[in-house]
């Protein structure tokens, strides 16, 4: 038995010692091809772009498989991911702030969202439908006074129908179990 144990250290040790002479070996071939891969900072500024935006849409692919699949926790590490890389692509933020939602991390979407709102305010693209939205979220995190003062900010999208939403957030401030905005069952 002692024979047999101090024959397979040493076959151990001989294999451990080969692999090492072969990293060795060809440690010099590894620099050389190395060498002929360009870094970032060596290509132009439209190939780093158009790789950066292949890059998001490859984790924006497999947030969305991620979440047809159910596997939210993935899902948003995937969308935060693309927001990493590119902190100006709207679809990023859409992502991550409705998979909050879904996971019912109420606060981490209006976080998220404020910075999509931010971008298209920038952008000067702010639509009906991102105020309903953003509202929503603010909502859902019980943060109805910052709804209600983003809805005044943003009252010449639609004079009557924020009118009209400003009256239900209060109304829903007042009463969050019969809210208008349903923030359970999503």
């Amino acid at each position: 038995m002692c024979n047999k144990n101090l024959i397979v250290s040493g076959l151990l040790i001989v294999v451990m010692v080969v692999a090492m002479v072969f990293v060795i070996s060809n440690k010099s071939g590894c620099e050389e091809g190395m060498a002929e891969v360009p870094t970032l900072a060596q290509e132009s500024p439209d190939v780093v772009l158009a790789q950066s935006k292949s890059l998001i849409e490859l984790y924006l692919k497999k947030a969305q498989e991620y979440k047809r699949k159910g596997e939210y926790e993935a899902a948003l590490d995937e969308a935060r991911r693309a927001v990493e890389i590119e902190p100006n692509d709207l679809r990023s933020y859409t992502m991550a702030g409705g998979l909050c939602m879904e996971l019912g991390r109420f606060e981490e979407a209006v976080d998220i969202d404020r910075k999509y709102i931010k971008l298209l305010e920038e952008g000067n693209n702010l639509g009906w439908f991102e105020i309903m939205r953003h509202v929503w979220f603010l909502k859902c995190a019980r943060q109805y006074d910052e709804a209600v003062e983003f809805l005044k900010k943003h009252r010449d999208v639609s004079a009557q129908k924020t009118d009209d939403l400003i009256r239900r957030v209060e109304e829903d401030k007042a009463k969050p179990d019969k809210s208008f905005f349903p923030c359970d069952g999503l």
